[in-house]
C-alpha cells in the first residue's frame, strides 16, 4: 500500500494522508481498481470559521476524485461542538452522493474539525433510504448506513438502541439481507458513555440473540465508543456496512486469542475483527481495541505509554492472524479519554505508523480506566506478491 502526504493549498491548509492500493477486481479481467483511504486535518487556523474548514475538506475530497479517478463514498466527520457544526457540515455536502457520517469527538490536535474518507474506482452509487447508500463496483454490493438514530428520544439508550437495530433489521430485509448474514461492521456512538454504554450493550445483545447470533455462531466486528449526535436527547448512533451474497466462507472472524479474551466472557457480543475476502483483495475491519489481556482485565492502569504498548501489540495480532501488516493499515481512528495524553499517544503510534495515517479523538472508552482505543480499516491484495501495484 502506498502511503502519501499531501496539502492542499487553500487559505486554510489542509493536510491529507492517502492511502492507496491498486489491484486487478477478478482474475479474469486486468482493469485495474483502485481504493483510497484518507485522513484529512486542518493545519492553519484550527479554530477558525468552520464553514471554511469544512469547505476545504470538500475541495480536498473532489481533488482526490478528479485526479485519482476515484468517488468519494463515505466521509466521516468529527467535530469539537456537534451541536452548533453539524448543519453546517449537511450544507456543505448536501449535494454529494455518499455516506455522511457526523459525530461529535472533539479532534485532536485541538481543532474544530477532521475527518476520513473512503473512495473506490468504478462505482456506482445509489441512495438505498435516507441514511444509507449502495455501492456497486460491478462485483460486490456493499451497503453502508449512518447516524441511525431513533426518532423518539424520549427513552433511554436501551430502548434507543433497540428501536435502531430494527430499523437497520428492516432495511436489510427489504434488501435481501440479514444481520448475522451480511452485516461485517457496526459502529456506536454513544453519549456520556458512563452512564450509557451498558443500555446499548444489553439492546444490542438481545437483538443479536433474536437474530440468531449466539457465542456458538459469531458476533459483528464493532466500536463502541463516546460520541454525540447534535440532538442531546439521542444517547446513541449507529453507523453500519453490510455486503450483499457474500459467501460465508469469505467472512474471516479475527480472534487474536493469543492476545484477548472473547468479549462474551463479559457479556459483550462483538467479535476483535473480521477479514473480507473480495475478489482478489481482502479488506480488513479491526473493532475498537484498548490494553486488555487474555482474561479481559485491563493492563497497565494510569500508564498511557504502557496502554498504548498493549493496544497495538493486540491490533498487530489481529492484523498477523489476517496475513497483514502494519504497512496494510489504510486509516485508523484513535480514542483518548484524556486530552493530556495526546503528546504521548501521538509520539508513540507514530513510531509504528510513520506514515500518519492515522487521526486521534477525544472520546472515552467504555471503561474509566482504558485511556486509549484504537480502531482500523486495512486493505491487502489475497497474494501480496501478485498483481501488486502499489
Amino acid at each position: 500500500m502506498k502511503h502519501e502526504r499531501r496539502i492542499f493549498n487553500d487559505s486554510n491548509k489542509t493536510v491529507a494522508v492517502l492511502s492507496t492500493i491498486t489491484m486487478t477486481k477478478s482474475k479474469t479481467s486486468d482493469a485495474a481498481h483502485s481504493i483510497i483511504h484518507s485522513t484529512f486535518v486542518p493545519t492553519v487556523d484550527r479554530c477558525g470559521d468552520i464553514s471554511l474548514l469544512i469547505s476545504n475538506i470538500r475541495r480536498a475530497i473532489e481533488e482526490i476524485e478528479k485526479e485519482m479517478n476515484v468517488s468519494a463514498f463515505f466521509v466521516r466527520v468529527h467535530l469539537s461542538d456537534v451541536a452548533t457544526q453539524a448543519d453546517c457540515v449537511k450544507r456543505a455536502f448536501a449535494d454529494k452522493n455518499l455516506a455522511l457520517s457526523i459525530v461529535g469527538q472533539s479532534p485532536m490536535p485541538l481543532c474544530k474539525v477532521q475527518a476520513i474518507a473512503m473512495f473506490e474506482s468504478d462505482i456506482e452509487i445509489s441512495s438505498v433510504d435516507a441514511n444509507t447508500i449502495l455501492v456497486d463496483n460491478g462485483i460486490d454490493k456493499c451497503y453502508w448506513t449512518y447516524n441511525y438514530v431513533d426518532a423518539n428520544v424520549n427513552v433511554d439508550s436501551y430502548s434507543q438502541t433497540h428501536r435502531q437495530l430494527e430499523r437497520y433489521e428492516k432495511m436489510l430485509a427489504d434488501n435481501g439481507m440479514n444481520i448475522a448474514d451480511n452485516c461485517v461492521r457496526t459502529w456506536f456512538f454513544v453519549r456520556d458513555i458512563d452512564c450509557n454504554y451498558n443500555g446499548v450493550v444489553v439492546g444490542r445483545r438481545e437483538n443479536f440473540l433474536q437474530n440468531g447470533l449466539t457465542p456458538d455462531t459469531h458476533y459483528i466486528a464493532s466500536t463502541g465508543i463516546e460520541g454525540k449526535y447534535e440532538d442531546h436527547k439521542v444517547l446513541s448512533i449507529l453507523d453500519a456496512y453490510a455486503v450483499k451474497n457474500i459467501p460465508t466462507d469469505k467472512i474471516q472472524i479475527l480472534y487474536a486469542a493469543e492476545n484477548m479474551n472473547k468479549t462474551i466472557e463479559y457479556g459483550v457480543t462483538f467479535e476483535r475483527g473480521v477479514c473480507v475476502h473480495h475478489s482478489g483483495y481482502k479488506q480488513i475491519y479491526i473493532s475498537g481495541t484498548a490494553s486488555i489481556d487474555t482474561k479481559g482485565d485491563v493492563l497497565h492502569i494510569g500508564d498511557i505509554k504502557g496502554q498504548v504498548r498493549r493496544m497495538t501489540e493486540n491490533v498487530n495480532a489481529l492484523l498477523v492472524e489476517a496475513g497483514c501488516k502494519w504497512d496494510d493499515i489504510a486509516q485508523a481512528t484513535v480514542y483518548l479519554r484524556d486530552i493530556a495524553d495526546y503528546e504521548v499517544a501521538y509520539n508513540e503510534l507514530s513510531k509504528i505508523m510513520p506514515d500518519g495515517q492515522f487521526i486521534i479523538v477525544q472520546a472515552p472508552v467504555c471503561r474509566p480506566t482504558w485511556l486509549i482505543e484504537m480502531e482500523a480499516i486495512a486493505v491487502a491484495n489475497e497474494n501480496e506478491d501478485e498483481n501488486e501495484k502499489s
